[in-house]
């Protein structure tokens, strides 16, 4: 088994596994996330067939199934940078109404909400936040 082989595999494996993260039911990431999860499936896909067909494979169609592997994984980081900005309005408007104050907005603010934002997307159940939000509203 030459590393070809071994990258086409791989490949597969990582698109099954993406396969899977689009299409379970109870995964809820969103539309812009999971369209470029979608186009990473296709492109890992296309890098194996490309591969697998031989020694012959043209590198022009390799470098473009790589660019669009590149597309997808920045569309991802879009759509999680996206989801953690909504999130952090919410729990920016949650956090404001238990204080009952108006939070005035720093320098300071402006920097740090973001990560804020991002920390707090990967430590909460945001699905169950926004179906709490949505029926609020």
């Amino acid at each position: 088994m030459d590393i070809f082989t071994i990258g086409a595999t791989v490949s597969i494996f990582t698109a099954f596994i993406m396969a899977v993260i689009v299409l379970h039911p109870e995964i809820h990431e969103g539309v812009i996330v999971k369209g470029s999860l979608i186009v990473c499936i296709f492109s890992l896909l296309a890098t194996a067939a490309i591969v697998l067909k031989g020694p012959q494979y043209s590198q022009e169609a390799l470098w473009r199934a790589d660019t669009m592997l590149r597309i997808g994984l920045a569309g991802v980081c879009a759509g999680i940078l996206y989801r953690a900005h909504v999130l952090g309005q919410i729990r920016r408007r949650i956090e404001k109404a238990q204080e009952g104050m108006y939070r005035t907005r720093t320098i300071m603010n402006i920097i740090i909400e973001p990560v804020h934002d991002i920390a707090f997307l990967f430590t909460s159940d945001f699905a169950k936040l926004e179906r709490e939000n949505k029926r609020d509203t």
